[in-house]
């Protein structure tokens, strides 16, 4: 054999074992990833309480818990969503309310004296009526050119952040945390 022809034979093994070490690192992060649900299944249990589009949808493995992130686009919210890959348990949600505003009754600006706002107590009343829990902290807040309350709650191991619209007591934003 020339040394030509050796050096194409090294080259193909070089090559052979590159490609063999790819696809076993390739199978061994798949299998890293093997979800007891499939997404069909995810799907189907989660469009139940969170209707609309879903516009992302990713398996990942989060601090050793395989889970499917997804984000859904809603008539009235967005959500996103972190779900066990293996029993379809919501593990943390992050939902973003929206109106469709057509006309100028329904665009709420600052433009509201403070006789117009909730008192501090009505707000804490529409927080808890949106997640059981014990308020740890509440603070009035003008956001974008509107006024927001922005609520905290813990219950258990749960912890929520809401933010709702000061004048009209719409929930704009609803966080829960489950913590392990």
């Amino acid at each position: 054999m020339g040394k030509k022809s050796k050096g194409i034979v090294i080259g193909a093994l070089a090559g052979a074992a590159i490609l063999g070490m790819g696809a076993y690192h390739s199978s061994a992060s798949s299998a890293d990833l093997d979800a007891k649900l499939s997404r069909e299944e995810v799907k189907e249990i989660i469009q139940i309480e969170y209707p609309g589009a879903i516009t992302e949808f990713d398996l990942e493995k989060e601090n050793g818990r395989i889970v499917y992130d997804m984000k859904i686009k809603g008539e009235n919210a967005k959500y996103e969503l972190e779900v066990d890959a293996d029993t379809g348990e919501v593990l943390e949600v992050s939902e973003e309310n929206y109106k469709h505003k057509t006309n100028k009754e329904e665009i709420v600006k600052s433009e509201h004296t403070p006789e117009d706002i909730l008192s501090v107590k009505e707000a804490e009343e529409i927080a808890q009526k949106e997640f059981a829990g014990t308020i740890t902290e509440i603070e009035l807040d003008e956001d974008d050119g509107r006024y927001v309350y922005e609520v905290e709650l813990r219950e258990g191991a749960q912890e929520a952040e809401i933010e709702l619209d000061a004048v009209t007591g719409d929930i704009l934003e609803l966080d829960i945390d489950f913590e392990d």
